[in-house]
């Protein structure tokens, strides 16, 4: 699922990173985290939007997503 990404030369943290899910460095203070269909409903649940019809971006601070993965 990362290849591209790392082709692409993007380093990933190797502690959030799994076969379902890949948390991409894009800078000091920036992450991405990219998961699969599966992996998205399980984390949100809901299911994966249908990209034909809607666009959206969810931008979370880390501090704030840590937090609330431990609450």
């Amino acid at each position: 699922m990362i290849d591209l990404y790392i082709k692409l030369g993007f380093p990933f943290d190797a502690d959030l990173t799994t076969d379902e899910a890949g948390c991409m460095v894009v800078d000091e203070h920036i992450y991405a985290l990219l998961v699969t269909g599966p992996s998205f409903g399980t984390i949100t649940g809901r299911e994966p939007a249908d990209t034909a019809a809607v666009q959206k971006v969810a931008l979370v601070p880390r501090s704030t997503a840590a937090s609330a993965s431990t609450s």
